[in-house]
């Protein structure tokens, strides 16, 4: 089964999905991916990646580069003094009470749940302050710093709610350096109700996962499809492919027409990518198609570009050529087809050209203005 070829449409809110002509406004980045024809076989685009190219390998692009946007002050959303206040409660409470030991008499278990079970989840609220004193929010789209503000509300509550019940916590791997020498590590089990003595999985280490992206080759398994594929690259960046926009939406809900799109990054859920399998105007036919491949690779790029800057829209691209910016990243560093990437239309939000591989470049480093 092949498309015909789509416009790319410029999209003036939120997340990342690749979105067909004739979508609405979506309060999620938008990641578009261009349907080019393809008649039979999928061997046209295999080995077309992209290490460097060439200014003078780009056509001309019609419309002029934007100037770096200014970020937006989180604090002056409608949801930033509520979170400022409860990251303030929840450290003014808990941490005075997990160095004197007073947590464990508010806990169910006590001692039982031991000290690395509290310090982990005091470790996870000095990480988010840390974030708050040097920039909660370094990008230029304001439905997405709202939606950020609304999962980290989300997830402290619950976070407080895990602690006083007892339940294991929903932390990251965590790894601290003492001032001793010691590694601090914790995972957020309570030991109270674990009693595995398995040892903690070794991290996977981010080139890694960067080589492994680009090894994957545009064939499908045995299936005829690239799901597994797809999800094999997601899982070495530690994401996980979630096949329902209706739960997307539970977390980024500003814009609700998904219809024309193809897959899409959450900032409020950083670590899943969706694809539409309830939307079925594509799916399941697109699984089969090479670019799939692609669209979770420029997932996986918002992913990254907003773990460097916080935002999948940093000040160095704003919200004209973030999604040129992502296509270049994913081409230059996750192995994606810049024919399959790039737009035919040059006045496109997601064109490539030797800018955005600077900016890719710059993001990259961990220059994000």
């Amino acid at each position: 089964m092949f498309y015909p070829e789509h416009e790319y449409k410029r999209k003036s809110c939120g997340p990342v999905a690749l979105i067909f002509a004739g979508c609405g406004c979506l309060a999620l980045v938008v990641l578009v991916v261009i349907l080019v024809l393809v008649f039979g076989g999928i061997g046209i685009f295999a080995n077309a990646v992209r290490t460097s190219i060439p200014d003078t390998t780009y056509p001309a692009n019609t419309t002029s580069t934007s100037a770096a946007s200014e970020p937006i002050d989180w604090r002056q959303r409608p949801r930033g003094p509520e979170f400022e206040e409860l990251l303030n409660r929840l450290w003014d409470t808990y941490d005075p009470a997990i160095r004197s030991g007073e947590i464990y008499a508010m806990l169910p278990d006590g001692q039982a749940v031991g000290s690395v079970y509290v310090n982990t989840f005091r470790l996870v609220l000095a990480d988010i302050r840390g974030a708050v004193r040097f920039g909660l929010y370094g990008g230029t789209i304001a439905d997405e710093a709202d939606d950020l503000l609304d999962g980290k509300i989300t997830y402290l509550n619950e976070l407080e709610r895990q602690l006083l019940a007892g339940e294991d916590l929903t932390v990251p791997h965590i790894e601290v350096t003492q001032s001793d020498g010691t590694v601090f590590v914790g995972n957020g089990d309570n030991p109270a109700n674990n009693t595995s003595t398995a040892p903690l999985p070794e991290p996977k280490a981010p080139m890694d996962a960067y080589e492994f992206s680009k090894s994957v080759p545009y064939d499908p398994g045995s299936d005829g499809d690239f799901r597994e594929e797809g999800e094999s690259i997601a899982a070495s960046f530690n994401m996980t492919v979630n096949y329902s926009y209706a739960e997307m939406g539970q977390h980024c809900t500003r814009g609700k027409n998904y219809v024309d799109s193809v897959g899409a990054f959450c900032s409020a859920t950083p670590s899943v990518i969706y694809i539409p399998m309830d939307v079925p105007d594509h799916y399941p036919a697109y699984l089969s198609e090479p670019r799939y491949l692609d669209t979770i690779r420029h997932e996986i790029a918002h992913m990254i570009i907003f773990d460097k800057c916080d935002s999948t829209a940093p000040p160095i691209a704003g919200q004209e050529r973030y999604e040129g910016l992502t296509n270049s990243y994913a081409v230059l560093y996750l192995g994606a087809s810049y024919e399959l990437l790039q737009p035919s239309d040059s006045s496109s939000d997601y064109w490539m050209d030797a800018s955005t591989d600077e900016m890719a470049h710059a993001v990259h480093s961990g220059r994000c203005a």
